[in-house]
Formats: structure tokens, C-alpha cells, sequence
């Protein structure tokens, strides 16, 4: 995946490898991941934890519902979304925060694609200076080609490092 002008890409490709948090670990099994209680939506600045975090540093839960709350809406209403102290909905279609395997992996293919830029650069320059612009530019066109088509082929973490 391209470093500069694909980047944005990259968790819709993370979605297609099923490397995401919340497909991997789904929040209705696993309710109390810390990728889910660090969340926070950037579009709507909403959290995960609807009431706050039991520990801002290192949280292992959401607080509970507020007792006052608890009694007036849940008690007459108990299938009330706001009944819950997490709130699922801010959750994106990939959840990839710090700490995960999604971000480990995003980020060794963006280390990997800075270093093959470098290298090509370098190569590059060798290249135009011994064959031209005119066969270099053919000779990449060709091998890109190759790798566009194996781009479609990309369904595991390993193959969109490589």
C-alpha cells in the first residue's frame, strides 16, 4: 500500500484481512477491550464508555449507569440503548487503536514502504543515469504492472507488508 497516496486506504484494507479489533473480538462477547474503552469516535467525539472509565490511565471497565438514570429510564424502559454504560454505535467498521494487531501491522507496512522508497529512489537514479528515462520508465511500468495485479491477492497481514 502506498505510503503517501493510499494511506487512507489502509483501514479499508485492514477490514478485507478481518484484522480489525471489533471483527476479531466482537464488543457484544468481548465488551471490556481496551481498544473499545480507550475508543473515541472523531467524527461525533463520542466514547465507547457512555458514563466514563473506571481508571483514565489503565481502564479495565466502563462506570456503570448512573443510579438516578437507572431508575427513572431502565426501570421503565429496560431495552433503553442508554441502559448500558458502553455505547456500542460510536464504534467504527474497524477499530484499530494503539495497541492492537490492526496497528501493528498498518504501521510495519508503512515502515516497510518508507524503506522501499528509499531504496528505490537510490536504484532509480542509477538506472536513468545508465539506461535513460525513456527505458527506465517502461521497465517500471512493466514491473508495477505485476504488482497491481498481485494487490487483488491480499487477504492476510503478511501479504500487505510484503
Amino acid at each position: 500500500l502506498g505510503w503517501f497516496a493510499l494511506a487512507p486506504l489502509s483501514l479499508d484494507v485492514a477490514y478485507s484481512m478481518e484484522i480489525c479489533e471489533n471483527q476479531k473480538y466482537p464488543p457484544d462477547e468481548f465488551p471490556k477491550r481496551k481498544a473499545y474503552l480507550d475508543f473515541k469516535n472523531l467524527k461525533t467525539e463520542k466514547l465507547y464508555c457512555r458514563y466514563g472509565k473506571n481508571n483514565a490511565d489503565s481502564p479495565t471497565d466502563c462506570l456503570p449507569v448512573p443510579d438516578a438514570h437507572n431508575q427513572e429510564v431502565c426501570n421503565e424502559y429496560p431495552g433503553n440503548a442508554t441502559c448500558s454504560p458502553y455505547d456500542k454505535s460510536t464504534l467504527t467498521r474497524c477499530v484499530c487503536t494503539a495497541g492492537t494487531e490492526c496497528r501493528s501491522v498498518l504501521g510495519n507496512a508503512g515502515i516497510a514502504s518508507v524503506a522501499s522508497t528509499i531504496f528505490v529512489r537510490v536504484a532509480l537514479g542509477t538506472l536513468l543515469e545508465r539506461f535513460g528515462p525513456t527505458n527506465v520508465q517502461c521497465g517500471l511500468m512493466t514491473m508495477a504492472s505485476v504488482w497491481v495485479a498481485l494487490a487483488t491477492a491480499i487477504n492476510a497481514p503478511w501479504n500487505f507488508i510484503l
